[in-house]
């Protein structure tokens, strides 16, 4: 199948998927909340103690993600002849190495850092996904087409 995307479409879609990975992260964090699972100061890093994690961190850090692989994914459909490809290898890695972050937090119980986990898969499936689909152009399958319905 031949893919095409628009820059155009993918510098609207990154923001609009952003949209989506806040609503579906603050829907897990406020789960999370609900049932005991996130202190409800927030947590707190332990070079950082005046600056918790709230709902306005999750916010920033759902909505950030999606603008830079929006830069991305731009950028390679640009410059490069499968820009699909190249996109998902760098976005999975990146997502893989994301993972480390909430476990390496200390004093903070296990269902914090598995809601976290859960936050940075949300992103990462909904950016790996959605940025490129929004964005397409056309698809369809390479080879000769008939010109009229009387050739099936």
């Amino acid at each position: 199948m031949l893919k095409s995307y628009s820059i155009n479409k993918i510098l609207w879609a990154a923001p609009v998927v952003g949209v989506f990975v806040i609503a579906a992260n603050l829907i897990l964090y406020y789960v999370a909340y609900i049932y005991g699972y996130w202190p409800e100061d927030g947590i707190n890093y332990n070079k950082m103690p005046n600056k918790p994690i709230n709902h306005i961190p999750v916010i920033v850090s759902s909505f950030l993600p999606a603008i830079v692989a929006g830069l991305i994914f731009a950028i390679l459909v640009r410059f490069t002849a499968k820009p699909l490809t190249i996109f998902t290898i760098i976005s999975v890695i990146l997502s893989l190495l994301s993972l480390a972050a909430p476990l390496n937090l200390q004093n903070i119980s296990i269902e914090t850092k598995i809601t976290m986990e859960l936050m940075h898969i949300v992103a990462a499936v909904f950016i790996i996904t959605l940025i490129p689909r929004l964005s397409r152009t056309s698809t369809r399958k390479a080879g000769n087409y008939p010109t009229d319905n009387t050739s099936f």
